[in-house]
């Protein structure tokens, strides 16, 4: 099974209420394939898996990393190399979009100064637009990125994370958009 493969099929399995354990073990075997990547606890963080609600996966002040899907992978490994450079990120594990969590963006937006989206597809129509739509209709004033692929017409070849590299999918692009905010 592949990386991603792994992630959805936990993701799937943990939305069903009687599946907590299937969810906790395969992302427990996604996670421990790629080094643990800074997840200590992850019974704890799956207990909090419930659908419309945000899996807070890392605490920190200088922005929120918002990820879906295989890129929250990506979110805790930006979060990792952050913390190498002494800074601290809040990384949420955005397991469902729909319905989105819209407390936990106004709270990310109200704790942070700066909130990064990370989805592996188009920007639009997908979490990025989801976040955008509830800052823009509370008027927060925190900025948004959105990683993903931009909207243009995305014809290349090459391997998954050549694509991954080539629309800026990955950790480096958030660690990127973090140290540039903070520098500007």
């Amino acid at each position: 099974m592949s990386i991603a493969g792994g992630y959805h099929l936990a993701v799937e399995r943990g939305l069903a209420a009687n599946t907590l354990s299937s969810y906790r073990r395969d992302l427990r075997r996604y996670l421990d394939h790629l080094g643990g990547l800074g997840v200590d606890d992850l019974d704890r963080v799956t207990e909090q898996t419930v659908a419309g609600f945000l899996v807070r996966l890392r605490e920190g002040d200088a922005a929120t990393v918002m990820a879906c899907g295989p890129t929250v992978v990506e979110a805790i490994r930006a979060g990792e190399l952050l913390a190498e450079r002494g800074v601290a990120v809040t990384v949420l594990d955005v397991h469902t979009v729909k319905p989105i969590d819209r407390e936990a963006i106004l709270q990310a937006a109200a704790s942070t100064p700066l909130i990064v989206t990370i989805e592996e597809h188009t920007i639009v129509g997908g979490l990025g637009t989801a976040v955008a739509e509830v800052l823009a209709e509370t008027g927060s004033a925190t900025p948004l990125r959105r990683l993903g692929v931009q909207d243009v017409f995305a014809i290349m070849s090459g391997s998954h994370a050549d694509v991954k590299r080539e629309h800026g999918i990955t950790a480096e692009a958030i660690v990127d958009e973090v140290v540039g905010r903070a520098n500007a």
